[in-house]
């Protein structure tokens, strides 16, 4: 079945195939496609992104087709991207996925754009697939989680705000654009297509805004990781899936990065995962009832080092002891999840109200959908 995808795009510099690629693979793949941009106008791409003799002045390579040039030219003529909605007017609760292709535009008006940062918050909160893909991987960077609190640290790159909160990529394998292929020297924003109603961007900008790997590394922090390998090609492009992002690195990897959400989109979020976020939300509402009533099986058995007991009347019981203790739990990073058959498996750091930051592992053995064997524990 079909999913709803918010695709949003740049004003002022989109790479013609960074869009082109994604949108074809999607809409085939039989998803309902919206695009987003800033101005509500069409995303025009960059004039040397539509060129296919242009050589990357870094790479000192051909980086555009004739395949991807003729089909973008085709994709604009018959005016398919010709009604964007203003990403201003974007609400995630109309969509299942959310997806943000690049360009060296993009951190003009897109990977900076307070309105795409809630945008994707509210992807991460609600448990929904995010894609970036090229420099669009910036707006990660300031993307916050507000359950992931650090009040007590000095706020580093990525780690924005008053209270100096992670970004959402904390603790993450991402995928992000080589220092290597940074352009340098003076570049102007000429666009394909450029009318008086949607101009080309009157600037000029000494090569790219920012390095993009340097904010990413500070991003993901000392848990995560940056995937950026130079010596990517159109035959090994690097795309990377840590749920629920899947990343890639520049124009090459356009088709990969398409590829890989229609593959993710279609097996996401899990049966697992809803679980999961289901399951932790009666710990932060403290309510047990509802945990035990819907989570397990009458017969469930939950061990750990120090005890194991076995029906629902005694996982109250001491459900309602730790709450007790702990008080309201939170998750603040899922560092492992695995799920395979009837097990689930977690390790993850959670924020609790009254004993503080706990890491804990949990090992469920499913029947039926609810919980029949439970082993929990903290982690050193």
């Amino acid at each position: 079945m079909g999913k709803n995808v918010l695709i949003l795009a740049s004003n002022t510099g989109l790479w013609a195939e960074e869009l082109q690629a994604p949108w074809d693979l999607l809409k085939k793949a039989g998803h309902k496609v919206t695009l987003g941009t800033n101005t509500g106008k069409t995303p025009l791409p960059l004039a040397f992104s539509m060129d296919p003799d242009f050589i990357d002045p870094v790479q000192k390579i051909k980086v555009n087709t004739q395949e991807v040039v003729t089909r973008t030219k085709q994709i604009l003529e018959a005016g398919e991207w010709s009604r964007p909605i203003k990403i201003d007017d974007a609400k995630m609760a109309d969509y299942d996925a959310l997806v943000v292709v690049g360009g060296p535009g993009s951190p003009l008006d897109i990977s900076g754009n307070p309105a795409v940062h809630r945008l994707l918050e509210e992807a991460y909160r609600t448990d929904k697939i995010i894609g970036t893909l090229c420099y669009a991987v910036g707006a990660l960077v300031w993307a916050l989680n507000p359950d992931n609190e650090r009040p007590n640290i000095e706020p580093r790159i990525g780690e924005t705000g008053p209270r100096g909160l992670h970004s959402i990529i904390c603790g993450k394998t991402i995928v992000a654009h080589p220092r290597d292929w940074d352009y340098v020297g003076p570049m102007g924003y000429t666009l394909f297509g450029a009318t008086p109603d949607n101009p080309s961007p009157d600037v000029v900008t000494p090569g790219f805004l920012w390095p993009l790997a340097v904010l990413v590394q500070g991003a993901v922090g000392p848990n995560g990781k940056v995937l950026s390998d130079p010596k990517t090609s159109r035959d090994k492009p690097q795309v990377h899936f840590d749920y629920p992002f899947v990343t890639a690195l520049s124009v090459e990897s356009s088709f990969g990065f398409g590829n890989k959400l229609v593959e993710v989109l279609a097996t996401e979020p899990s049966f697992g995962r809803k679980f999961y976020r289901k399951h932790m939300t009666y710990f932060d509402k403290q309510d047990v009832d509802g945990l035990v009533k819907n989570d397990y099986t009458e017969d469930a058995i939950l061990t750990a080092p120090e005890f194991s007991v076995q029906g629902r009347d005694a996982l109250k019981a001491v459900l309602t002891d730790y709450l007790s203790m702990v008080g309201t739990v939170r998750v603040k990073t899922t560092e492992r999840f695995l799920e395979s058959g009837n097990i689930i498996f977690i390790e993850a750091t959670c924020q609790t109200s009254k004993a503080g930051e706990r890491r804990v592992y949990d090992i469920w053995e499913m029947r039926d959908g609810k919980i029949a064997r439970h082993f929990t524990g903290l982690k050193g």
